[in-house]
Parts: C-alpha cells; sequence; structure tokens
C-alpha cells in the first residue's frame, strides 16, 4: 500500500469479547479523509456497528481511499456510512477505492452503506477483495445512483467500475463486476434496460448454504436460500414494476441485483433481504 498517495486510509480489527459475547475494535487506525464514529450496539447479538465518515464530504480527482477490514473468529460487524458516497468531476485522474476484508471462522460482516453518486464528467473506480473462512459470513448491500447534471442526462458521468471478488480459502466463488461507460450505450438494452438506479446484493456465507435444513429457520424451508427466495418474491411483488431485479444462486451464497429510477425501492429489496438473513443468522447464533 503507498500510503504517502492515498487521501484516506482505515485499519480496523473486530474481536469477540468471550466473557459478554460482545465485538468490538481490537485495533483501529485512520489517517486522511476517514474516520469511524464511536461504535454502537443496536441489539442484543453482541454485533458492533461503526460507521464510515469521509469528513471532507466527497471523492474528487486522483482520490485514493484505502480500507484494511480484519474480523478475528466469530466477531460480528455491521459497517455502514454517515452519508452517500459522492463522485464530483475528476479531471485530475479517476476516484479509487480499495476495500480488503479478511474473515476469520464464524466471523459475520455485514457491509451497508449509502449509495454511491456519480455525478457530471465523474470517473470512480471501485475494489473490494474478501479472503473467508468457509464458516464466515460475508453480506454486502450497495446502489449506485446517477448525479444531478445540467441538462437532466442521467448518465453524464465518465465511467463507474466497481468489482467485488470473495475469495473461500483462497479460492474465488464469486466475482460481481459492474463497469458503465455511458459513452456505449448504457441506458439501453442489456445493460441499465431504461433505468437509471442499479444495485446489488452479495451473500456469501458457504457452512450455511451447505447445510440441507438450517436449525430454527424461521419459515421452516428446506434450506436458506428457499427462504431467501420466498422473501424475495414478497419483497418484488409488493413494489410490482418499480424495480427490475434478479437473483441467482452461487456457490456458497446468492446474488440480487436490482434496476429502478430511485434509490427507495432498491433499498426496499435490499434491507427486506438483510433482514431475513439477520433473523437465520441470530437464530445460529452468528
Amino acid at each position: 500500500m503507498d500510503n504517502a498517495a492515498a487521501r484516506g486510509e482505515l485499519q480496523l480489527k473486530i474481536a469477540r469479547d468471550p466473557h459478554n459475547q460482545r465485538s468490538f475494535a481490537a485495533s483501529q487506525y485512520h489517517r486522511g479523509a476517514l474516520r469511524i464514529l464511536r461504535p454502537h450496539y443496536l441489539d442484543d447479538s453482541g454485533q458492533v456497528n461503526f460507521t464510515l465518515i469521509n469528513p471532507g464530504g466527497a471523492y474528487l480527482g486522483g482520490d485514493r481511499f484505502e480500507i484494511d477490514l480484519h474480523l478475528e473468529p466469530h466477531a460480528s460487524l455491521h459497517l455502514n456510512t454517515q452519508s452517500a458516497t459522492k463522485i464530483y468531476r475528476t479531471p485530475q485522474g479517476l476516484a479509487r477505492q480499495n476495500m480488503r476484508v479478511r474473515l476469520e471462522d464464524g466471523a459475520v460482516l455485514e457491509n451497508l452503506p449509502d449509495p454511491v453518486i456519480v455525478y457530471r464528467e465523474g470517473s470512480y473506480v471501485q475494489s473490494t477483495l474478501v479472503e473467508m473462512s468457509p464458516e464466515a459470513v460475508f453480506l454486502s448491500a450497495e446502489i449506485l445512483t446517477p448525479g444531478w447534471s445540467p441538462d437532466a442526462r442521467h448518465f453524464a458521468f465518465n465511467k463507474v467500475h466497481m468489482r467485488t471478488e470473495v475469495r473461500v480459502q483462497g479460492r474465488p466463488v464469486l466475482v460481481d463486476n459492474l463497469r458503465l461507460l455511458p459513452s456505449r450505450a448504457t441506458s439501453g438494452l442489456g445493460v441499465m434496460e431504461g433505468f437509471s438506479h442499479s444495485g446489488s446484493l452479495l451473500l456469501v456465507a458457504p457452512s450455511l448454504f451447505s447445510q440441507a435444513s438450517p436449525p430454527a429457520s424461521p419459515l421452516g424451508t428446506p434450506d436458506l436460500y428457499a427462504h431467501l427466495y420466498q422473501s424475495f418474491l414478497a419483497l418484488t411483488q409488493s413494489l410490482g414494476g418499480a424495480v427490475q431485479c434478479g437473483i441467482s444462486r452461487v456457490e456458497g451464497g446468492l446474488v440480487v441485483r436490482s434496476l429502478a429510477n430511485s434509490s427507495a425501492e432498491i433499498e426496499g429489496i435490499n434491507k427486506g433481504l438483510v433482514i431475513s438473513t439477520r433473523d437465520i443468522l441470530r437464530a445460529q447464533g452468528l
């Protein structure tokens, strides 16, 4: 890592206290334009919540942000952001965020940032690499939103590339790759399909998806995917044609991709699935 070039850097290690079963920051380091707020506990599961903030308010041309997360065995972290990530014009070069995640046995990471908003003439590249144990859980939900443009164009930015790779015991099991270049008919058939907002939800939990019958499953469904699929159907039906989305089963998990004309509809899908997933994790003692 080139610390001299990074505008913001965050390193966070989460451990679990064996006495009270609460997760906590075993170590943390930040530099430049990245901070985390004081931890909170949103329920009695012991999961710790940290909020990531950028005091500068936005990503500008040439900015690079580095985030390293390490969750020790059975640690649980809910990571969110204080506000949307805004990418303004980047004449000095694209803005970039690199995130590296390491999840040990029994660790749970919920990565649920606010939307990424890319404005006119902005270029943004985001890379996330997750190295996880087969006994860990990785859950991430993201939304991409076009920023305001004086000519009312939805896709006035130059480039967006958001890539997430998940490896289990060093072996790649999932690559989610979103690359939008408005100069190549982004809004049409086979890309955005006439919609302006894109969302994704990734869930990788090899040990849970391999179970034929998860104990204490809230709906008594035969497997985790079936339970989440039923939740997915109910959520999409409630929104009617306001959102178009699909769900795919992958090795040890699932992927949901959504298209809509506002963040609210995609947030509804993602939030509903996060709640359904969390119910099962809590039933499993995670």
